[in-house]
């Protein structure tokens, strides 16, 4: 009895921490950019860099988990 074998879908899911490291990373970049090239008021250049690496690299975390998100739901739709 050979039976033909039965054929099924693979579903190949986004590596999500890739996606929320590579999202802080350029926002840490994006921020120490922002930081370095603007008036820092009160604050000294590098507790400005740091500060809005702080903040663009969180920033940057939560979209590229929104982005993991959407490119798992589009590769099970």
């Amino acid at each position: 009895m050979n039976t033909p074998p039965e054929r099924r879908k693979v579903y190949r899911s986004p590596n999500i921490v890739a996606f929320l490291v590579t999202g802080a990373v350029i926002g840490i970049i994006l921020g120490a950019i922002i930081g370095a090239s603007g008036d820092s008021g009160n604050y000294t250049d590098w507790s400005a860099i740091g500060y809005l690496s702080v903040v663009f690299g969180s920033l940057g975390a939560l979209l590229g988990g929104v982005a993991a998100v959407a490119a798992d739901w589009w590769a099970h739709r």
